[in-house]
């Protein structure tokens, strides 16, 4: 009997924990979403097609060249952090943090004085045209900033400090970027240099909070009497699978571009940018989730907690999948409409893909964090056998795909690619940690997402009938809104699950005026 309730303490204290660190970081995706949308649609009338193609080629391949300097330090910090502070070993944190810092500044400011040259031998025929080479002249700078900025949030989270984290990459990032693009464009011109300038100063100053953040928390951490040995092995095991893994997520998470570039031109890179940014967000509630339950998967599994570890899957996955699914559908559904806000040439040419990719999306949102649980939990060699199996299927999908279906291809490419990697994650789940991925609770999705659907059906002639980029915009938002009541009033109506119900009761201790009208 104490057993059984020490366990559904347990487990109302996991839910009450990743509800109140989701509520943090949701504060922050709201911020960007009302600030960010805005300012991408003003980037890209300012800029338009070619303009956004020429940054997003040279963004791609100071991304991929992230990607081979970075070694999987940064998950290394976020998997090995959580345990450590259990083991009460702090030196090896310590040495961990310190270490990794060294490491990537050394080899990012290597990457970033030889990128340039290296890139200028390269043919135009690859899409490095000069306006391409002059932008990356300057985003090579980004290289040591992005490398020890990702590495210290990922320290954070694996601190479980996901507050810093929020201000430092969500608002502090994006407030800085949008105010110094509008300086400069005012200034000095709308051009893709003074953009490239923009991103660098701001994540400039969005590194500092999060280094501070990082050099308090080692301060604090307690000295050890005799201090724990090291396993360097399995450093190395993890760094180096989660470092191929993401040199496989890097080249082919770019690729498209520079293949598009090449094939299409910049002009049309410039629409497959704009079509990922609008996927980025109901992304962003996927990456919420796994901020906070990431360290966490590693925590369960260093206390040898299956049915936590089972419970924790299924909560996330069902709370990713609800949150995300309104903005899902929305794109889908009326993605002409969304994508006409940026220009009538981004509607013309990128609704196919738009659709394609947001198929992509419900997929790899629909069937939750699979894979980062094997990868916490000490699977991330199969996990890396199983990205390596999917990485060169897309690798080769958009050889075979973007010559057949032009920019539309890019997208089947990665809806195959994803189907077929979370499909072996589920099951190597089920193999390895013998935990299934479905749950009952995931049925309650059914009737939400048909009633959203009839809803944005039924706003299409509403959207035809109007005129002007405002008037556009301010109707989307509220058919978003719409779509948000409608899903969740169906979804109240229907059935809360009992991991609900302890969230909506964390909500009451949390929200103040709620509170003092509970003691009321």
């Amino acid at each position: 009997m104490t057993s059984t309730v020490q366990k559904g303490d347990a487990s109302r204290a996991a839910v009450r924990h990743l509800g109140g660190q989701t509520i943090v970081v949701m504060g922050g995706t709201l911020f960007t979403f009302i600030v960010g949308l805005p300012f991408q649609i003003y980037l890209a009338r300012q800029l338009g097609t070619e303009g956004l193609g020429v940054v997003g080629i040279a963004e791609a391949l100071v991304q991929t060249a992230a990607g081979f300097l970075a070694f999987g330090l940064a998950p290394l910090a976020m998997r090995y952090i959580p345990e450590y502070r259990v083991a009460g070993a702090s030196r090896a944190i310590r040495q961990l943090v310190g270490g990794g810092l060294l490491v990537l500044v050394t080899m990012g400011v290597l990457g970033a004085s030889l990128l340039t040259p290296v890139a200028s031998l390269a043919p135009d025929v690859i899409g490095l045209s000069k306006d391409v080479q002059s932008t990356l002249s300057v985003l090579a700078l980004l290289l040591p900033i992005t490398m020890v900025s990702f590495f210290l949030a990922q320290s954070l989270r694996g601190f479980q400090e996901i507050r810093v984290v929020v201000l430092s990459t969500s608002i502090l990032t994006l407030s800085a970027k949008v105010v110094i693009t509008v300086g400069l464009f005012l200034t000095f011109g709308v051009s893709t240099l003074a953009y490239a300038w923009a991103i660098v100063f701001s994540q400039v100053i969005a590194i500092l909070p999060l280094g501070w953040a990082v050099w308090r928390l080692l301060r604090a951490l307690p000295s050890e009497e005799v201090p724990k040995a090291i396993n360097f092995r399995a450093w190395g095991s993890f760094a180096g699978t989660n470092y191929a893994s993401g040199i496989l997520s890097s080249v082919i998470g770019n690729l498209d571009r520079i293949i598009i570039g090449a094939l299409l031109g910049p002009a049309s890179v410039g629409v497959l940018m704009v079509v990922r940014q609008l996927q980025q967000f109901p992304t962003v509630f996927h990456q919420i989730v796994l901020t906070v339950v990431s360290p966490v998967f590693a925590r369960l599994k260093a206390a040898e907690d299956q049915a936590g570890l089972a419970h924790q899957l299924h909560l996330a996955n069902d709370w990713i999948f609800r949150l995300a699914a309104g903005l899902i559908l929305m794109l889908a559904v009326l993605a002409e409409y969304v994508l006409g806000l940026y220009g009538p040439e981004f509607a013309s040419e990128g609704s196919g893909l738009m659709i394609v990719m947001t198929l992509a999306v419900a997929v790899n949102l629909g069937t939750g964090p699979v894979g980062i649980m094997l990868n916490m939990t000490g699977h991330h060699v199969a996990l890396l056998r199983i990205s390596i199996v999917t990485a060169f299927a897309t690798f080769i999908g958009y050889f075979i795909l973007i010559p057949l279906f032009g920019l539309v291809g890019a997208g089947l490419a990665v809806l195959a690619s994803n189907i077929a990697n979370k499909s072996l994650a589920i099951w190597l789940v089920k193999k390895r940690l013998g935990i299934d991925w479905y749950d009952s609770r995931f049925r309650a999705w059914i009737l939400p997402l048909l009633a959203a659907v009839i809803v944005l059906l039924a706003m299409r002639p509403v959207m035809d009938r109007l005129e002007g980029v405002m008037m556009e915009g301010v109707v989307l938002a509220v058919i978003g809104a719409l779509t948000y009541v409608v899903y969740f009033g169906v979804n109240f109506i229907a059935g809360l699950h009992d991991d609900d119900y302890e969230l909506l009761q964390s909500l009451r201790t949390r929200i103040p005026w709620l509170k003092q009208k509970e003691s009321s």
